[in-house]
C-alpha cells in the first residue's frame, strides 16, 4: 500500500465519516459537539497471506474452475441478501462457470434456500456457515470477487478483508464503503437497491480477468 493510496483514503475517510455526522446532527439525534470519530482497527496480516486452498474448496462442494463470487455478512434483513440473489441468478445465466460463496448465518437461511431453489441456483450456491474471525481470510481467499451488498455498515470490515486478500470488491456506494473501494481501481460502487449496476460491474471484472487481478492487487 502506497504512501499516496493511504493519503488519499484518509481523506476519504475524514469526508465520509463528517457526512454521517452531518446526518445525525440533522436528525436531531445529538449535537455536533456529541459525535467524535473513531477509526476501525483490524489485523489484516492473515489476509494478506491467505492462499487458494483446493481442499477447502472441495469441502464446499465448489467446482474446481469456478469463478467464485462472494459474501461475508450474517443473514439477516439489511445485509442485502434480497439483491445478491436476484444478481447471482443473472450473472450465473452469463457465466456458467461462476459459483456463490456465503460466509456467514442467521435468521434469513431458510428464505435464501428458498429463493435460490426458485432461480434453480442450488448447486450454484455453497454455504460455509458462522466462521471463527481467524479463519474468515481463508474463505475470502477462495473468492475472486467479493459482493458486499449491505444497506447499512459503518466501515464494512468484508471489504477491506478482501482487498487485503487481493481481491476487488463490489459495493452498494452508502455510508463507509465509500471508504474502502476506488472506483475502477479497488472495486466498484453501485447505486443503492440497483442490481443492474451490480451485475454491470461483475460483468466488468469477470470478463477482464486480468484487470480484476490488477484491481485486488492495487
Amino acid at each position: 500500500m502506497s504512501e499516496h493510496w493511504a493519503a488519499k483514503r484518509c481523506h476519504k475517510i475524514y469526508a465520509v465519516a463528517q457526512a454521517m455526522i452531518d446526518q445525525c446532527v440533522e436528525a436531531n439525534v445529538a449535537p455536533r459537539e456529541k459525535y467524535k470519530v473513531v477509526y476501525s482497527g483490524m489485523d489484516i496480516d492473515k489476509f494478506m497471506s491467505a492462499t487458494r486452498e483446493p481442499e477447502l474448496r472441495k469441502d464446499l462442494k465448489i467446482p474446481e474452475n469456478a469463478r467464485v463470487i462472494g459474501a461475508v455478512a450474517r443473514l439477516f434483513p439489511l445485509k442485502g441478501y434480497e439483491y445478491f440473489v436476484p444478481a447471482a441468478a443473472e450473472i450465473a445465466k452469463r457465466y456458467p462457470d461462476t459459483h456463490f460463496l456465503i460466509v456467514g448465518n442467521g435468521s434469513m437461511r431458510e428464505d435464501m434456500d428458498r429463493d435460490i431453489a426458485a432461480q434453480g441456483l442450488t448447486d450454484r450456491f455453497s454455504f460455509a456457515g458462522l466462521v471463527p474471525p481467524d479463519q474468515v481470510c481463508r474463505y475470502i481467499a477462495q473468492m475472486d470477487i467479493l459482493m458486499h451488498l449491505s444497506l447499512r455498515e459503518g466501515l464494512p470490515r468484508s471489504l477491506v478483508q478482501a482487498l487485503a486478500c487481493a481481491k476487488p470488491a463490489i459495493s452498494f456506494e452508502l455510508d463507509g464503503a465509500p471508504e474502502v473501494i476506488i472506483p475502477g481501481r479497488t472495486g466498484y460502487l453501485a447505486e443503492p437497491e440497483n442490481t443492474e449496476e451490480v451485475i454491470e460491474a461483475v460483468d466488468k471484472l469477470l470478463s477482464a480477468p486480468e484487470q480484476a487481478m490488477a484491481m485486488g492487487e492495487y
